[in-house]
């Protein structure tokens, strides 16, 4: 359980960094942004289940 936790958590951040980068690029790829932006909310969804199955 810890490892997904981890894992989920690791998206997250990469997602963060990901969304960060493309947006500081005066033209960005939006279906790139829209992809990292659903990453990071699968990614957050994932995290909050596994938060509260842990704690069961």
């Amino acid at each position: 359980m810890e490892t997904a936790i981890s894992i989920a958590k690791g998206q997250i951040k990469g997602a963060n960094e990901s969304i960060k980068e493309l947006k500081s690029k005066e033209n960005y790829d939006k279906e790139s942004l829209r992809w990292w932006e659903g990453v990071k909310q699968a990614s957050e969804n994932i995290l909050e289940f596994l938060e509260i199955e842990s704690k069961e």
